[in-house]
């Protein structure tokens, strides 16, 4: 169960579930949300942790915190030359990267939607991140 969790947590899905003809991507959203949600809190990596998923419709909403306030964040780019905006620009690469494998990619292409949303230590809002094409442009 442990290895299902970690690869749903990076947004595999196992393939057969996703390519099964009678698959619906609400019914499939809302079967990710419950696997998902028996492991929580789940550590992401060592600055940030998944605490909340749920599924709305067709999309699987995913609750990420990063074990840090915003100002401690910002502090650690400073310290190493970056601006804010790289973190931003790195959690939507890593999202936009989950196409890369075939179930994610099949769950999108069914018409479903990932959505991570990013929250600081103190529950401040940060950022959201959406995947819902896996075309090169999007």
């Amino acid at each position: 169960m442990k290895n299902l969790l970690i690869a749903l947590v990076m947004g595999f899905v196992v393939s057969g579930q996703v390519n099964a003809e009678d698959c619906k991507a609400c019914a499939l959203a809302t079967h990710i949300a419950a696997l998902v949600s028996k492991e929580l809190p789940y550590p992401a990596s060592e600055k940030t942790t998944m605490y909340g998923v749920e599924a709305e419709e067709n999309t699987v909403i995913f609750k990420v915190r990063y074990n840090v306030t915003l100002e401690e964040l910002k502090e650690m780019l400073k310290q190493n030359g970056l601006p804010l905006g790289i973190a931003k620009l790195s959690i939507k690469t890593a999202v936009h990267n989950l196409c890369q494998a075939s179930g994610p990619k099949a769950f999108i292409e069914l018409g479903g939607r990932y959505v991570y949303e990013y929250y600081f230590s103190d529950d401040t809002y940060f950022m959201n991140a959406t995947l819902e094409s896996c075309s090169s442009s999007s």
